[in-house]
């Protein structure tokens, strides 16, 4: 189903393995929802994750080469404003690569028609109970409007108090949701133009000192507090970031806005449920989508499977027949290192003599034994053998063989 009233805001960063996964699963919990994505893809692994989305989008996608993160007037507000020159449509959905779709697609189109029949401005598609709740607790006639996808309310400066007490801090527009065009240009203008995040940083030194001088008080407080003497003009994050977007209830010139809320929980974050503690697909038990993966068959050497390999650890299948050996060292090669990397050894069948160092051990099977390979080591099979090698991961290391 190709929605008609929706256009995807994708400006994002990748910089690990990781994030690129969780890009292509998320992508397919929604990716028949719009024929208007807007792309713009920085960090590490850029290029693959624009022939993944190409590959997948085809003519749908819109592709956008806006590199520089710190753009003066902006940054990914600035980039964010050019993009959206090419919307199609008159919703925007600003895509989090880490939150999931975990209803059926349709749902996110019938919700979206629906705002756009009531000329909804804004709705958070994820972390349900922050509006849902704030609705519920409304007790007075006539604020909240209920239709078959979606609850709707006014929210104006007179009614903001029911919504959010002001003894919170909280927001009432966040990035990761879905904005009338008209709406989102309108947050974008009114918050890219500030000053360098070098005050806030001064500020806040400011304020550290005066708290060890003996002057108690809130510094989140005080800094608000000073912001708003400055018309809101300091800067919160970097430039590089959406989070700009974020608006607290205290900046009541987008208001009055219409907030529909979602009768079906559509987007959840993977991996952060820092508001809603529980709420994450991973301690739902809802991610990763495949809870078993076969390990990968294929040799990186003779006698050497690799079974598992990801950001913080590699699993081998190492064959090693009677009077083999391999000799090794190796380490990051770093100007400082934090960590020492470490290898495990699980015999599961035969005898092994392995050398690390001065030090000597001998492993029959069902034995493990643990070093550190910085330091010379030499695993030598006295029958054939077969061990699961245990290391920490390799990938995205600075890592130097050494040939001593």
């Amino acid at each position: 189903m190709s929605g008609q009233n929706l256009t995807i805001l994708a400006n994002i960063r990748v910089n690990s393995r990781q994030r690129l996964e969780h890009l292509k699963d998320s992508f397919f919990s929604f990716n028949t929802v719009s024929d208007n994505w807007l792309v713009n893809v920085r960090g590490d692994l850029r290029l693959e994750t624009i022939d993944f989305l190409r590959e997948n989008l085809g003519d749908q996608m819109i592709l956008f080469e806006l590199l520089d993160d710190k753009r003066k007037g902006g940054g990914w507000l600035r980039n964010a404003l050019e993009m959206l020159e090419q919307a199609k449509h008159k919703y925007i959905l600003v895509w989090n690569e880490d939150h999931l779709n975990i209803a059926p697609q349709e749902t996110i189109t019938r919700v979206v028609s629906e705002m756009a029949e009531q000329d909804a401005d804004y709705m958070l598609y994820t972390y349900l109970p922050h509006w849902r709740d704030r609705f519920k607790a409304i007790s007075q006639p006539g604020i909240i409007r209920s239709y078959n996808d979606i609850d709707l309310a006014d929210v104006t400066r007179e009614n903001l108090d029911l919504f959010f007490p002001l003894q919170q801090r909280l927001c009432i527009v966040s990035a990761a949701a879905i904005f009338k065009k008209d709406f989102l240009l309108k947050v974008i203008e009114a918050e890219r133009i500030k000053l360098p995040i070098f005050f806030t940083h001064l500020l806040y030194s400011f304020m550290t000192l005066l708290n060890r001088l003996g002057m108690a008080f809130n510094k989140k407080k005080g800094w608000d507090a000073i912001n708003k003497i400055f018309f809101y003009r300091l800067r919160r994050f970097p430039l590089e970031t959406p989070f700009e977007l974020e608006i607290s209830q205290d900046r009541k010139y987008i208001l009055p806005i219409k907030v529909a809320v979602p009768k079906t929980e559509l987007f959840v974050c993977l991996d952060d449920d820092i508001n809603y503690p529980g709420s994450q697909l991973i301690k739902r038990g809802l991610y990763p989508l495949q809870g078993i993966t076969m390990a990968p068959d294929g040799q990186v050497e003779p006698g050497r499977v690799l079974l598992e390999n990801n950001d913080y650890y590699d699993v081998l299948k190492v064959d090693l027949g009677k009077n083999k050996e391999y000799t090794q060292r190796y380490y990051q090669d770093e100007i400082r290192i934090n960590v020492l990397l470490k290898e495990t050894i699980f015999l599961i069948k035969g005898s092994l003599s392995v050398s690390v160092g001065s030090s000597q051990k001998q492993l029959a099977a069902g034995q493990s034994l643990s070093y550190y390979p910085n330091i010379r080591h030499t695993v030598r099979a006295t029958e054939d053998s077969v061990f699961i090698l245990i290391r920490a991961g390799l990938q995205n290391k600075k890592i130097k063989f050494a040939t001593d």
